[in-house]
């Protein structure tokens, strides 16, 4: 995805003030517009959901590829609309925030019993990006505050987003013929992830001059 979206990024820095003035006066205008990029989600999930089973592969789960090429794109021109796009977050956080409880609440009904009706397919973009702008929006209220461990955290967050992924392949395919209680496998899941993902980044990746560039970090440099 990076390498596809690379051109673009570099054609959108260039020639794109236009496009980020024009989306800035939009979303300072009616916040509710963010909603505006679901519209992709929704035809991605209608048209290619059922046609592309999730795999994860990178050769035939166009799916999947799709649907997180267009979070990614939009989370570079988001990122580009600087404090317009934060006073936003804060504004919907509640709308969001409600929005997400519904849909979630449609969804596992949905798969609970096992049904996949047509509204679903709209409902479930607007799921996850209801979440997302709703965490956006409480953070930027409430924990948008300077801090040593931020800045550690901002230092660590591309070293874990490289990790994370591996670490839960790994732990899925040693768990996902265990006979233990689905719930107990998601909380093993989840503090593997995050713990391995901590442990590999500070005692290995942080301290090795080699291992520091090829996870986005700078190498340190030796004191005189």
């Amino acid at each position: 995805m990076s390498v596809l979206a690379l051109p673009i990024f570099l054609y959108i820095r260039n020639k794109g003030a236009r496009l980020f003035t024009s989306l800035k006066r939009l979303i300072e205008k009616s916040p509710l517009l963010l909603y505006l990029f679901v519209v992709p989600l929704i035809g991605i999930e209608i048209s290619l959901e059922s046609r592309y089973p999730l795999t994860m592969a990178l050769k035939d789960d166009w799916y999947a590829f799709s649907y997180y090429f267009v979070c990614f794109m939009a989370g570079y021109t988001l990122a580009n609309l600087g404090k317009s796009l934060w006073n936003a977050f804060i504004i919907i956080r509640y709308y969001a925030l409600a929005t997400g409880i519904v849909a979630s609440i449609l969804v596992l009904w949905m798969l609970s019993i096992g049904e996949s009706p047509l509204w679903l397919h709209f409902i479930k973009p607007v799921n996850v990006w209801s979440w997302i702008l709703s965490i956006f929006g409480f953070s930027a209220k409430y924990l948008n505050k300077g801090s040593s461990l931020l800045a550690y955290r901002n230092t660590a967050v591309y070293s874990f987003y490289i990790l994370h992924y591996t670490i839960i392949v790994i732990l899925g395919f040693l768990l996902m013929n265990h006979p233990m209680h689905v719930a107990f496998k998601m909380i093993i899941m989840l503090t593997g992830t995050y713990g391995l993902s901590w442990i590999l980044y500070e005692y290995l990746i942080r301290r090795s001059q080699i291992l520091r560039p090829l996870f986005g970090l700078k190498i340190k440099q030796k004191s005189r």
